[in-house]
């Protein structure tokens, strides 16, 4: 792939033009330079076509003919590092695997193409990094080329005037040495390709222009020139390594095509691939005339020639036919890449990539010779899709594979990021460490488990297996959705009506993540099927079969048993308050935590059916699950494998499965000898699930749990921390009031007997009793946001105030280290809006949160003026939180409702509903309005920190500008790409406001046209304040007296830009213009803000965004980028 290489800064010693200097060359076929060299060094003879200056006295004089020939005492070494014993024994192939030593050799690696470039320290950073996550294989550069002495940078090849010198220097070859011999020390091999078909460090394109001037770029693989002096630095580069085992194999070229990324193809390179195959068969054999030891391969990216291609990658094009160059006899093995993304695959990149690495399996099978997936990148979705991919690698065949690439914490920083790069602080870095260990394991008997451990993180949505959705086959118990209802008030009008047959209740409320809508008075079970239903999709013929009733029995059993369990449990908890009354409904639980702790009391079989239908069902709504039937279903695709032992595959046949969850089930471990497979997969820890602790939580008045479809959270100990390896906590909210706890210590005492004493097959010693006690509300809202941070497709609840008190704590404590956090703002709004009973009609069917009876001004006087409205500040006490808060309150001014009343009115009604749709972290939010004797005042945040200018100037002068400008540019991009789409029409740095947390939040969008509503009837003036941010275009409307101002992402475009200016200079626009008409004048003039500012700033990023700013200040609205083009700028920039 294209991509630019990053050069460490290192010197070199220049050249002398009279005589050749140290390590230059200075004779050979076809040399016309100097053949002498300075003092000290002696002309030697390297082969026909290369003879260099190196240090040492010559035992004969040097001739002076075209190739020099001479006898020296090198003082520097010019070979490789001696073998060390960590490596030995040269890497061969034997049919489709690679062998060393008379055994496999895994390929199961990076890319690091940067490697020679860094300092030794940094370099075995890097290959420790490497071999600690198990990997075997590095793939890297073993060229660059430049065309001029530089004071930077290693290279092993310096062109001037068509003339290539091989540097033997500190600076040059020595820096492979370098990587050679840490690789060699860390046990890692080397795949090293010798040229490149792209333009980064240096490449083929170099040679072309050296010698073939004006030539095109496919010349490098037909002019003679080229070929020769491409053959003379394979002779030098190999020949120096030819006995190194380090070295796994060479590659002719990384990723040759007809056309480069600065040369361009002619019509004669043979697109279907003639040209390019006849160059490879060429230079692969002159490789193994050097070099018998190493392996060859070609270093391309895979692509086919097939007659009715399905994608662009199959279809003829670029000069590479794959299955063609496969039977080249001198490539010992195949390479492919898989770039999706810049291969015009994005829309489907996962499943276009798992069909890729197929067909080309399926070449390798045909060809008898392994093929690695030498390259490999997509920049989103990264553990989803490559899980997947790596799995398929594993599953379909293909002998290994490079991953483009692992990165490391160097000395000088991360190794580069071209936007693929994963480190082992991230959460790729692992499933790669994984893949590795699974590829390994290939032959074992335990590759099932690998298999089940790699696939957890699968994508299963977009899965083309047999109608496989994880997202909706979720099981939530009938029995356990009608003790939810069971909870919900009691609606009377059911109750009223004779008709009516069913719960009377007032249902359930439903929230739809992904659609973000709240539903209420839900009674109808979403989720009604069976358990094993997805199994009936995929295989429809296995309702015949026995496995199948068996095993639906047996969990219809177990369901009973739970059920009677888990109501004894909650009728007495329920008695102890209130005898009477019929359990788990509408339970009183007020007077709970004075009664203190106590004991509830089950009998073993029930406790112990009670505790394995709760792990079960944990499993079945967790992707092992999934992953067990994905592996079954495909079982007659992975049983074509000769790596797949017989004895094995029946783990993966969908009625063996069946029956293993019979077995767990039914506790009858003596039928079925292979559960410990299954089992480990319901449960890593199964056989001590018998020794479990159970509880059982009630929640106080009037707090309650949530429920997501999964029925079940994770307790992670401390808030934030993943749960450690050896305890295992699980609760299960049973109703609104109770949850069952499970506590399973991983650290207890292995068991002698496994037939007799583990979970399968019980001891007869297990505690009876269950405590119980009432919970905290901290504690309530710390597992409901447990469930919140799981991301479930759905969260159910009864209570929307104890929603409201949920996600205020979730909101307080989001203390996942990744972006995927929820916004649950919309549906803490819902529920607001359901609690309280003021509300105003805006618009049409649209309405907002009536806050008059809440809010009370703060002072007799406003904070702050505007142009047509005055902002006070005011508390709002909020019930439902408790809690009393700072607002801001903008209130339209009362003798400016008169002048326009209904019409004002009605567009200030169109803006607020507006303002209520949005929701982003930097754009105020809108808590409602406020009703006053003559006007109406919206309600938003208090921002203590004020503007953005003052915030700067007074508050934190050092806060990173470029931050806030990238947050303001996010905010605006939000409004320009609703829909409708959202103008604001009046952005300045008075409607930046910073929030508590020294973030950018954007006010008083879309009021620009609310202003002009009164135009007409207000004096010019009125307007006064903005023109020093408005577009050309704005002005000449005001001028020819539209009545319209053509307000749009343009004029948008135009004032965020004077907003950078004002943050980053703590100056005005047209700065030195002190009223509107000489601002007026100077833009319609053409003039930019930045007019009487002095700019001196030579720091890159910066000249870039005024570069860039001066573009949105572009006279023609059509010229001015848009803000997604903004905000990705300062994205790059920010940091």
């Amino acid at each position: 792939m294209n991509r630019v290489g990053i050069l460490a800064a290192l010197s070199i010693v220049p050249l002398v033009s009279a005589q050749a200097s140290e390590w230059g060359q200075c004779g050979g076929i076809g040399w016309t330079g100097p053949t002498t060299c300075v003092t000290g060094t002696v002309c030697t003879v390297q082969n026909d076509y290369y003879s260099q200056c190196l240090p040492g006295v010559a035992s004969s004089a040097t001739t002076t003919s075209t190739i020099a020939s001479t006898t020296t005492t090198v003082v520097s070494s010019t070979t490789a590092p001696a073998s060390t014993p960590t490596v030995t024994g040269f890497v061969k192939t034997s049919g489709q695997k690679f062998v060393l030593n008379g055994d496999e050799y895994i390929v199961a690696g990076t890319n690091a193409y940067w490697l020679a470039q860094e300092s030794d320290a940094d370099i075995d950073t890097a290959f420790n990094d490497i071999a600690t996550a198990g990997l075997t294989t590095v793939r890297t550069w073993g060229f660059n080329d430049v065309t001029a002495v530089q004071n930077y940078g290693a290279y092993y090849q310096l062109w001037q005037n068509g003339v290539a010198t091989f540097n033997t220097g500190d600076y040059g070859i020595s820096r492979f040495d370098a990587v050679v011999a840490s690789a060699k020390a860390h046990g890692i091999r080397l795949i090293v390709a010798l040229t490149n078909n792209w333009s980064d460090y240096g490449g083929m394109d170099v040679y072309v222009n050296q010698l073939n001037s004006g030539g095109t770029h496919d010349t490098f693989y037909t002019n003679a020139k080229v070929i020769a002096a491409y053959k003379n630095y394979i002779s030098n580069f190999v020949g120096r390594y030819k006995d190194e085992p380090t070295i796994l194999g060479w590659e002719l070229a990384n990723e040759p095509r007809c056309s480069g990324s600065t040369g361009s193809a002619s019509s004669a390179c043979d697109t279907t691939g003639s040209t390019i195959k006849t160059w490879a068969t060429e230079i692969s054999a002159y490789i193994k005339s050097i070099d018998s030891n190493h392996l060859v391969a070609m270093g391309d990216e895979g692509w086919f020639q097939w007659a009715n291609p399905p994608t662009y990658p199959y279809a003829p094009g670029v000069g590479i036919d794959f299955e063609s160059n496969l039977q080249i006899s001198t490539l010992d093995f195949g390479t492919v890449h898989s770039y999706p993304e810049s291969w015009g695959q994005a829309a489907n990149e996962s499943a276009w990539g798992l069909q890729w690495i197929s067909d080309h399996a399926a070449a390798q099978k045909t060809a008898n010779k392994p093929v690695i997936l030498e390259e490999f990148g997509v920049t989103t979705n990264q553990a989803t899709i490559y899980t997947g991919w790596w799995n398929e690698i594993i599953s379909s065949g293909l002998t290994g594979d490079l991953i483009w690439q692992a990165g490391s914490q160097l000395s000088t920083g991360p190794t580069p990021d071209d936007g693929y790069a994963v480190y082992p602080t991230g959460t790729v870095y692992p499933i790669m460490e994984s893949a590795a260990a699974a590829l390994k394991k290939r032959d074992d008997a335990d590759v099932y488990m690998y298999l089940f451990s790699l696939s957890l993180h699968t994508d299963f949505m977009s899965s083309p297996e047999a109608n496989l959705d994880y997202d909706v086959d979720f099981y939530i118990p009938e029995f356990l959705w009608n003790l939810w209802l069971e909870s919900c008030p009691m609606d009377m009008y059911k109750r009223a009506s004779d008709a009516f047959s069913g719960f009377l209740s007032t249902g359930l409320h439903v929230f739809d993540v992904n659609k973000n809508e709240l539903s209420t008075g839900s009674n109808k079970h979403p989720y009604s099927f069976e358990p094993f239903d997805p199994i009936r999709r995929a295989v429809p013929r296995i309702v015949d079969k026995p496995e199948w009733v068996a095993a639906n029995n047996a969990f219809s059993a177990l369901e009973r048993e739970a059920e009677t369990a888990i109501r004894s449990l909650m009728h007495q908890v329920d008695t102890r308050l209130q005898p009477s009354k019929l359990y788990g409904i509408n339970t009183s639980r007020k007077d709970l935590r004075k009664l203190g702790k106590s004991q509830l009391s089950l009998g073993i079989h029930a406790l112990q059916s009670l505790q394995k239908y709760l792990i079960f069902l944990r499993f079945r709504n967790r992707r092992e699950f999934w992953t067990l039937l994905k592996l079954s279903t495909k079982s007659q695709h992975y049983g074509s494998l000769s790596t797949l032992k017989e004895k094995n595959r029946e783990h993966l046949d969908t009625r063996k499965l069946l029956e293993s969850f019979t077995c767990f089930l039914t506790q009858d471990y003596i039928a079925h000898q292979n559960i410990s497979f299954v089992a480990d997969c319901i449960h890593k820890n199964y056989k001590n699930l018998g020794e479990a602790e159970l509880c059982l939580g009630v929640s106080p008045e009037p707090d309650e749990y949530i429920l997501s479809p999964a029925c079940f959270g994770d307790v992670g100990g401390d808030e934030g921390k993943r749960q450690t390896e050896d305890v295992y906590n699980y609760f299960f909210p049973v109703s609104p009031h109770f949850t069952i706890y499970i506590f399973i210590d991983y650290q207890l005492p292995s068991l002698s007997d496994e037939r007799t004493n583990h979970f399968l097959h019980p001891t007869a010693y297990i505690k009876p009793a269950i405590e119980h006690d009432t919970e905290y509300s901290d504690d309530v809202y710390q597992r409901n946001t447990l469930i919140l941070q799981t991301a479930p497709p759905y969260v159910i609840f009864v209570s929307s105030r104890s929603m409201i008190r949920t996600l205020t704590y979730y909101n307080e404590r989001r203390w996942l280290p990744h972006p995927e956090n929820l916004d649950f703002s919309k549906l803490l709004r819902g529920c607001r809006e359901e609690s309280v009973t003021h509300m105003l009609l805006v618009k049409a069917s649209i309405e907002v949160i009536d806050l008059t009876d809440d809010v009370t001004l703060s002072g007799e006087y406003a904070v702050c003026h505007g142009t047509f409205a005055d902002v006070w500040k005011g508390v709002w006490s909020d019930r439902l939180e408790n809690t009393d808060k700072f607002v801001a309150l903008k209130a339209l001014r009362a003798n400016l409702v008169g002048y326009a009343q209904e019409k004002l009115l009605q567009r200030l009604k169109a803006e607020i509903k507006a303002w209520y749709r949005l929701d982003h972290p930097n754009i105020a939010k809108f808590y409602g309005i406020m009703q006053l004797p003559n006007t109406l005042a919206m309600v938003s945040p208090w921002c203590e920190n004020g503007t953005v200018v003052k915030y700067l100037e007074e508050v934190n002068p050092g806060a990173n500008r470029l931050q806030l400008c990238y947050e303001v540019a996010s905010g605006v991009e939000y409004l320009h790409k609703c829909n409708p789409l959202v103008v604001h029409g009046d952005l300045k740095s008075f409607n930046i406001l910073i929030d508590d947390e020294g973030h950018a939040v954007i006010t008083d969008f879309g009021l620009a046209k609310v202003k002009e509503e009164v135009s007409g009837v207000l004096p010019s003036s009125f307007f006064g304040g903005s023109t020093r941010w408005m577009a050309p275009e704005l002005l000449v409307s005001q001028v020819e007296d539209e009545k319209r101002s053509p307000f749009t992402t343009y004029t948008d475009v135009y004032a965020f830009a004077s907003v950078c200016l004002e943050i980053l200079t703590g100056e005005l626009p047209y700065a030195n213009r002190r009223n509107d008409h000489g601002v007026t004048f100077d833009i319609m003039s053409g003039l930019k803000p930045t007019s009487g500012l002095k700019f001196v700033n030579d720091n890159p990023k910066t000249v870039a965004l005024w570069s860039l700013l001066n573009e949105c200040w572009d006279q023609i609205a059509l010229i001015r980028p848009d803000m997604t083009q903004m905000r990705k700028f300062l994205n790059l920039i920010r940091h």
